[in-house]
């Protein structure tokens, strides 16, 4: 082969690694300039393919192209996790997402389209395990015609990527950079877990005895109603806060005509784009579960949480769960008395794409199955809104609540409107829809209450977390909390808190831990005499 073509051929190889090393990155930041940064990993792999000869270099050499699509998967991974959650992959946490979020997207854009990209990425990841292979394999060729000046090279390159790579100039080691965070990050997922068990075996109400804990609420019903993707941002970003804030100020006006009370601030969650079930068990809790590891910790080994705190002062308590459409004995942990999923709930219209029933039904099968049972104790309720989950499209409307039946009115909605795949090519119109199903969800909370409310009514309200970061417009993890009680005396116990009166969180609102708010709720709500309040 002329020397040309070799040297053609070998330049070739050095920009299919280069591209390996710098694209995923690239992408992420949308700075094209960061690929004509020499990536010095190059000049440690030559090294290292210069080293050995006869069957120990096909060794090396498939060694070197699986590390390298290794470094690849993780790069994308982390695009892929830091637009959905706000944060990059996590080796050793994060594995169980993706059969989740394929279920997500099975909603979003459909199985045939999800099926498709499916073969895409096998055929660009073999596609692209071709052109590593056949570009280590032209650098071992051309490392073998060095004869005897090969060790000397393979010393100097060694040297050169070492250095480069332990002590890394601006941008150019960056997949050693990233393959280094991420296992530190494994190392200290898999340490926090010890710090999180020592954490959930203390309980910081241990001291309020049995029959005064959250003496003040005696007889109330309350609940505590999540809001699916309900993050600060619904409140003050342009394109949320014009139909969001008609919402609440319809639920302000309703409040008042009811003679409620209500509170607001924030929240600051555990999480952000998804996995709601940590929010959850951080809120019930009392501790901060923001990874799956700490999460099946807490239900794998229980201990006392807000529903504990209610079932032990004499609450029938219950979860509302409309998503749960799968086994879920997970639940077992929190000791509900009962559990009412999407099958207990005897909606027979058509669910609206991932989301299997509107909200408003949702909240009237609480009310049938619930509180309008005779004869019956109060309860404590963990009800989860589903209606402002991704894809935001079609959306229900409010009906007349003695029109709802079994859920089949709601049919014409669920077929109306663009399906997914048309309204997600046009991301601003998608952050549109998303904030219009926030309005449609306070909407339904605060028609829930002139239908429903009165003084023995309590409601805590929240989002879970913030949607995901491109829709929010930051990855940050605030999300609004309100406290409606018909009985004002209720909203007044929590003036030492510092909230805002009404609906509004004021701009200068504590943001507390989500994982914080079940011991200031009971050491609020427990007899005085007890324990001093929490500010």
């Amino acid at each position: 082969m002329p020397a040309a073509a070799r040297i053609l051929r070998l330049a070739l190889a050095a920009l299919i690694l280069q591209g390996a090393l710098v694209w995923p990155a690239v992408a992420a930041q949308g700075d094209w300039r960061a690929a004509l940064v020499p990536q010095l990993e190059i000049l440690l792999i030559a090294g290292m393919l210069l080293i050995p000869a006869g069957r120990w270099s096909t060794i090396i050499r498939d060694g070197v192209t699986g590390m390298l699509l290794l470094v690849l998967l993780l790069r994308l991974a982390d695009i892929g996790t830091i637009a959905a959650l706000g944060r990059p992959f996590d080796l050793y946490l994060d594995w169980h997402l993706v059969p989740k979020a394929a279920q997500l997207m099975v909603g979003s854009i459909g199985p045939l389209r999800l099926l498709l990209i499916g073969v895409g990425a096998g055929l660009g990841l073999a596609l692209a395990g071709m052109m590593l292979h056949w570009a280590t394999r032209e650098i071992a060729k051309a490392a073998g015609r060095l004869e005897s000046n090969r060790m000397k090279m393979a010393a100097l390159l060694l040297a050169a990527g070492v250095l480069g790579t332990v002590v890394p100039v601006g941008g150019a080691a960056q997949s050693t950079a990233a393959l280094s965070a991420h296992v530190a990050q494994a190392v200290h997922s898999a340490r926090d877990l010890t710090a999180f068990r020592a954490e959930a075996a203390a309980d910081p109400t241990d001291a309020i005895p049995a029959n005064q804990r959250l003496a003040l609420l005696k007889g109330k019903d309350v609940l505590v109603v999540f809001i699916e993707s309900y993050g600060a941002s619904a409140l003050t970003d342009p394109a949320f806060k014009g139909p969001v804030g008609k919402a609440l100020q319809e639920l302000e006006e309703t409040l008042a005509a009811k003679g409620f009370g209500a509170r607001s601030a924030f929240l600051t969650s555990t999480t952000t784009g998804g996995q709601s079930w940590l929010a959850h068990a951080s809120l019930l809790g009392g501790l901060r579960v923001d990874s799956q590891a700490r999460y099946e910790s807490f239900v794998g080994k229980p201990r006392r949480s807000l529903v504990s705190d209610f079932a032990q002062g004499g609450w029938e308590t219950v979860a509302v769960a409309p998503a749960i459409t799968q086994p879920w004995p997970e639940v077992q942990a929190y000791g509900f008395d009962r559990v009412l999923t999407a099958a207990d709930l005897g909606y027979k219209g058509q669910p609206f794409n991932w989301v299997t029933m509107p909200d408003q039904f949702t909240l009237a099968a609480f009310e049938r199955l619930v509180r309008a049972a005779p004869a019956r104790p109060p309860v404590m309720a963990h009800i989860a809104l589903i209606s402002s989950h991704a894809p935001w499209t079609p959306l229900p409307e409010l009906v007349p609540w003695d029109e709802i039946g079994d859920g089949q009115i709601f049919d014409a909605m669920a077929t109306a409107g663009e399906p997914p795949d048309v309204l997600w090519r046009d991301p601003q119109r998608v952050r549109v829809q998303y904030g219009r199903s926030i309005e449609y969800t306070l909407a339904t909370i605060a028609a829930y209450v002139r239908q429903f409310g009165d003084e023995d009514l309590v409601l805590i309200v929240l989002g879970d977390h913030p949607p995901v970061p491109w829709i929010a417009g930051s990855a940050a993890r605030e999300v609004p909390v309100h406290i409606l009680a018909g009985d004002p005396a209720i909203s007044d116990t929590l003036d030492p808190w510092a909230w805002a009166h009404g609906v509004i969180p004021a701009p200068d609102a504590p943001f507390w831990p989500m994982a914080s708010f079940r011991e200031r709720l009971v050491k609020a709500f427990s007899a005085a005499s007890t324990t001093a309040q929490v500010r």
